[in-house]
């Protein structure tokens, strides 16, 4: 007795076709852009909640912002950071 038929090796072999075909597909464009944002209130959030001890361009009580993108999290020298932000490892 074979160990497999051909009707179920033919079916196998288009199932893992198509999954491979499906696969290989770029995801919708959709995916890939970013909803819009509201820059108005960006800005109020920040001068809100992160002005007490930020600025963009000059160091406070905590860091400038300048520059942060791709900066590990609780990285620069001459800050005392909470042990979480220390031990985290976001960018």
């Amino acid at each position: 007795m074979p160990l497999f038929s051909w009707p179920a090796m033919w079916l196998l072999c288009a199932g893992a076709a198509v999954t491979s075909a499906n696969a290989q597909q770029a995801p919708p464009r959709e995916w890939l852009t970013p909803p819009p944002g509201d820059v108005a209130r960006g800005m109020a959030l920040y001068q809100e909640r992160c002005t007490a001890c930020h600025a963009v361009d000059s160091n406070k009580i905590g860091p400038a912002h300048r520059g942060v993108m791709g900066r590990r999290v609780g990285g620069l020298p001459g800050y005392k950071y909470s042990d979480e932000v220390a031990r985290s490892r976001l960018r």
